[in-house]
Order: structure tokens, then sequence, then C-alpha cells
């Protein structure tokens, strides 16, 4: 595996990763214990946005190398 394809795959995973917290700090606040979760929550969807921008920027960027 090169880099490229590496680097979308760790772009990919951290993307994900980012949803996945936003979403466990969206279900702690929406379950009412704690209403400090929300602004972590709304980070962590700032941050995997920001991410898939990111990824969408490389693709683009370095369209022309290969995969493999």
């Amino acid at each position: 595996m090169n880099l490229k394809a590496f680097h979308i795959l760790f772009v990919t995973c951290s993307a994900l990763m980012c949803f996945l917290n936003a979403t466990l700090y969206g279900l702690e606040y929406d379950g009412g214990q704690s209403t400090s979760a929300l602004v972590p929550a709304a980070m962590w969807v700032i941050g995997g946005v920001l991410l898939v921008y990111y990824g969408a920027y490389f693709l683009r960027r370095f369209r022309d190398w290969g995969y493999l």
C-alpha cells in the first residue's frame, strides 16, 4: 500500500471516528444528563466535516497519482 492509499484510508477512518464521537456526545446530551456534552459534540462534527473537506481536496489535488 503506497502513501496515497494509506493517507486516504487514514483520513476516512479519522472522519468516521469524529462522527462517531459526535454521535456519542449527542446521545449523552439527548439523555438529559448533561448539557456540557453539546460543545464537544459540535466540535467533533466540525472536525469531521473538515476532514471530509480535506479528503476531497487531497483526492482532487493528487488525482493523477496511482493508488498502488
